[in-house]
């Protein structure tokens, strides 16, 4: 028979994950439009306006204030979730990272850059050229966003431990 194990021990043994959320904002169809990327300043690489979700916010709301904070561009809570990526724990990361990626179709303001110091540049790239300009992991998630869009459904993509 299990032992009975007080709420807050158990909570503080119980397995965690990190959690970023990104938006995909697109000035077209995923066949001929462009994807809205941002450089970091801090980074070799571009990436989708996004971050880390902050304690107890909704990945939806995450990825909203990240395009706001990141590209100047306001939208309502993205209207569905394209990718779910799952990333084991990896280098300096002891947990594993769940990335949430959304759409966002409706879009207030021109993207610019609106943080210098934490990002350099923010464009329009064609769909092909904007997958080349990501990092090795996140670059998976922008062919399966592609194809979300397309088939009017969510995809799930892990990288293995």
């Amino acid at each position: 028979m299990a032992e009975w194990v007080d709420p807050e021990v158990w909570w503080a043994k119980a397995p965690h994950v990190f959690m970023s959320a990104a938006c995909l904002v697109s000035n077209g169809n995923p066949d001929d439009g462009a994807v809205l990327l941002v450089k970091p300043s801090y980074r070799a690489y571009w990436q989708l306006p996004g971050g880390i979700v902050e304690h107890a916010e909704r990945p939806q709301s995450a990825a909203a204030r990240e395009l706001s904070e990141e590209a100047g561009v306001v939208t309502a809570v993205p209207d569905r979730l394209l990718v779910m990526h799952w990333m084991p724990p990896r280098g300096d990361r002891p947990v594993p990272m769940l990335n949430w990626i959304f759409h966002a179709p409706a879009v207030q303001g021109f993207p610019k850059v609106v943080s210098p110091g934490e990002i350099s540049d923010v464009q329009f790239v064609q769909w092909d050229q904007a997958e080349k300009l990501l990092s090795v992991e996140d670059a998976p998630r922008l062919p399966a966003a592609r194809q979300a869009l397309r088939q009017d459904h969510t995809v799930y993509i892990s990288d293995s431990l």
